[in-house]
């Protein structure tokens, strides 16, 4: 039997409280499969698994990107580029 916290369910106020992103973004995310979908209850009430909501932070934080070294020193020199 899953863990009552696995079976927490969040409302979109609390899903944008817990990812700083805003509703436009997060259904378009939902509609890209980037962003887990949600759960509908009724009509006009979905809601998001917090254990999905919580999964997708640890995933997008874990891919945060290492800032380069200095080669001459190895201190830090700011977050890697990307080229345009």
């Amino acid at each position: 039997m899953p863990a009552t916290d696995d079976l927490m369910l969040l409302d979109i106020h609390e899903v944008r409280r817990r990812v700083s992103l805003g509703t436009s973004t997060i259904y378009r995310m939902m509609d890209a499969g980037s962003f887990p979908s949600s759960v509908t209850l009724a009509p006009r009430t979905v809601r998001w698994l917090k254990s999905e909501i919580d999964t997708w932070i640890s995933e997008k934080t874990s891919v945060r990107r290492v800032p380069r070294n200095n080669a001459a020193t190895g201190a830090a020199t700011g977050p890697a580029r990307t080229a345009a």
